[in-house]
């Protein structure tokens, strides 16, 4: 996906269908994800920011929205919302760490989003 993406004869009307197919899996997914995908899914989203397919503020706002699809339908009691939040904070960490520093609005959006995730599980961080 991300080398589809990263093609210049990639259509821009493309990329908001890919990042609908990628909320659509991630909404059906019903156990932990295995060998990476994590990754591979966090550089198909950083490959359409990267190859300027997406404004970093329109990428801010899909990233908000899956954020807020994936607290909506939390519960730490049922397993399989545990499963889409724990990929879902897999792939922000691994965008975060793999992305151009240069992306700052994004960076510091995941960093918090991030952040309210591990203080939601209890962990406290100093200001």
């Amino acid at each position: 996906m991300a080398a589809s993406i990263r093609n210049p004869l990639f259509p821009l009307d493309m990329v908001d269908k890919s990042f609908k197919v990628f909320f659509y899996i991630l909404n059906q997914l019903e156990t932990a994800f295995v060998d990476n995908e994590e990754q591979r899914i966090s550089f198909a989203l950083i490959s359409a920011l990267e190859s300027n397919k997406i404004i970093e503020t329109e990428f801010v706002d899909y990233l908000l929205k899956l954020n807020e699809s994936r607290w909506t339908s939390f519960s730490f009691s049922n397993q399989r919302s545990c499963y889409q939040m724990n990929v879902w904070i897999c792939i922000l960490q691994n965008v975060y760490f793999m992305l151009n520093q240069k992306f700052f609005l994004t960076r510091k959006t995941i960093n918090k989003l991030i952040q309210n995730y591990y203080k939601k599980e209890g962990y406290a961080f100093s200001d």
